[in-house]
């Protein structure tokens, strides 16, 4: 699981687990369960990058090193609300006047359901108040929503622009965490990651600052192998990449089971 676990919370939670006849709880980072859910190695690195962003360096099979994470007050350059805050900031500067006109204008107010007629410069005003009222009423972190917008708008100078901004620092923070005796794979997490940079059409791809050169990516849509993973390594099993494979399968059947019944 995610943020800070205090001696307090880790006696809560085993004290609810301990009546449902669970006698040893371990609480261990989400960034070890998206890690074990993309490879059997011990060693490498792994990346979330979804509304924030935070990395981590994996040395035998635990956390070696941290970086990012501190909320998007204070960091997660790359992350949703950094992408959609730079699309909110964009939009609202072409609307005033201050910055280069962008497809983004026009999927912004429609969002935000804001009608008007940009073509002039009252309609420009008239949208430019509205959006600047809805935006301040919202809590900040919702301009995250509109991190989707930057990749539906790709082809536009502008979206590119932030995105290739957004990738470059990914690659950033994850080369905090680089260590020249530490090889291995980096695995992947969050939507931002698995749903936009590395879905991104070639003519995208080709502009956007890669992660890493000459070693795999491996791309995790969540961390239920690698909380199985853990779970067994804590149990003294080892896992290879047999094991790895067949809880891989497991978990995938079981997920599709469910889904089916929904």
């Amino acid at each position: 699981m995610a943020g800070e676990k205090t001696a307090a919370f880790r006696q809560q939670v085993s004290g609810r687990l301990a009546a449902l006849g669970i006698s040893e709880v371990v609480l261990e980072h989400d960034l070890l369960g998206m890690f074990h859910s993309g490879t059997a190695a011990r060693d490498g690195y792994a990346l979330i990058a979804g509304t924030g962003t935070v990395a981590a360096r994996i040395r035998g099979g635990g956390l070696d090193r941290v970086a990012g994470g501190h909320g998007w007050l204070l960091g997660d350059a790359g992350g949703g609300f950094w992408i959609g805050h730079a699309v909110a900031r964009a939009v609202v500067a072409s609307l005033d006047g201050q910055g280069e006109g962008t497809q983004l204008t026009g999927l912004v107010l429609e969002g935000m359901g804001i009608e008007a007629d940009t073509g002039t410069l009252a309609g420009c005003r008239e949208a430019l108040g509205q959006l600047v009222s809805a935006f301040y009423a919202r809590p900040p972190i919702s301009l995250a929503e509109f991190a989707p917008l930057a990749f539906a708008a790709q082809e536009d100078p502008v979206a590119r622009t932030i995105l290739v901004a957004a990738s470059a620092a990914l690659r950033d923070l994850l080369s905090a965490v680089r260590a020249p005796d530490l090889a291995g794979p980096v695995v992947v997490g969050g939507s931002i990651n698995v749903r936009g940079m590395l879905a991104a059409p070639p003519s995208l791809k080709a502009e956007l600052v890669p992660l890493v050169v000459g070693e795999p990516v491996i791309p995790v849509s969540d961390g239920l192998v690698g909380a199985a993973v853990l779970v067994l390594r804590h149990a003294g099993r080892v896992v290879d990449e047999t094991l790895f494979g067949r809880i891989q399968a497991e978990v995938t059947g079981v997920s599709r089971a469910n889904r089916d019944v929904r």
